[in-house]
């Protein structure tokens, strides 16, 4: 059976769950949700490729070092102004400015990825990389514990 549900319905049904959503409209908006997702992936996926092919390997690697390079200085910034101050730009602004410096690192992270075909050993890499993370927090939460634990004993 077709979908008829538009997506602005998929959506509604599913944030949040209505009681009186049948399993079949529920089955149908995600049904139409994923299809969404994919179309999108689909699109910006080509978009990426695209970009590598009219503008060239080496203007796009550049262009990483450009934006990573601009992000950097957005980062600096934002901890400039939270050390001294001294400005009228609020900290909303400068959290604005950091966003959008993401998103143009985002978007040419992913066509380096696609450029470089490694998105399978970047979620390789990162896996192992977030566990490691995980691992060290883990060691950090228990050094800081035991150290607070040190120093209350020896305030009594």
């Amino acid at each position: 059976m077709p979908n008829t549900m538009t997506l602005n319905e998929a959506v509604e049904y599913l944030t949040p769950i209505k009681e009186s959503a049948s399993l079949e409209n529920y089955h149908d908006a995600l049904e139409l949700a994923i299809a969404c997702m994919k179309e999108h992936k689909g699109a910006a996926d080509r978009l990426y490729e695209k970009a590598i092919y009219v503008f060239g390997e080496d203007p796009q690697i550049d262009m990483m070092i450009e934006e990573m390079s601009e992000l950097t200085k957005a980062l600096l910034k934002y901890r400039r102004w939270k050390r001294f101050g001294g400005n009228s730009r609020t900290s909303g602004e400068y959290v604005e400015a950091i966003a959008e410096e993401i998103a143009d690192v985002d978007i040419v992270l992913t066509q380096m990825m696609k450029l470089f075909r490694c998105s399978g050993s970047v979620s390789k890499y990162k896996a192992a990389k977030l566990d490691r993370l995980a691992n060290r927090i883990d060691a950090e939460i228990v050094r800081k514990t035991a150290k607070q634990g040190a120093s209350d004993s020896h305030e009594h």
